[in-house]
Parts: C-alpha cells; sequence; structure tokens
C-alpha cells in the first residue's frame, strides 16, 4: 500500500523532539518493515527543506536529503 506522509510526520522523523521523533520513526519503520511504500509531495519537500537552507545548517541540509532519499518512493505527488 502506499501511504502519503505529512509535513509534520516527516518534520518529527528528520528533525522532532526526541519523544515526537522516535514516534514517528517507529511508525514509519513498521510500515517500511510491512512492504508498506511513501509519498511525500513537493510541498511537504519544500517545507522541510525552510530550516535546512538557514546559516550554519549544512550538516542538517545533508541528513534531510539523506534522509528524504532513504525513506521515500513513489511518486512526489
Amino acid at each position: 500500500m502506499l501511504y502519503y506522509l505529512d509535513t509534520v510526520v516527516v518534520i518529527y522523523a528528520v528533525e522532532g523532539v526526541a519523544v515526537n521523533q522516535q514516534r514517528a520513526t517507529n511508525h514509519i519503520g513498521a510500515l517500511e518493515r510491512a512492504g508498506h511504500r511513501f509519498a511525500v509531495s513537493d510541498l511537504t519537500r519544500t517545507e522541510c527543506l525552510v530550516p535546512v537552507l538557514g546559516p550554519g545548517a549544512g550538516q542538517r541540509r545533508r541528513t534531510s536529503s539523506a534522509s528524504s532519499t532513504a525513506r521515500t518512493s513513489g511518486p512526489s505527488r
């Protein structure tokens, strides 16, 4: 099954408060292990870039790009 990941879930998984980050990654991981795929909209990707484009955010940019590539598949719409 294809799941759409909302902006909030993606942000929690990438840079959320520890409790929310763990919850989001556990949920995404469980779906992934069950063989499900994910879709993320262009708007979600853009919203996730906002803090990444700020000054001194080079490491966050690399982490965000790697996470986006590793966790998403399918159409971006």
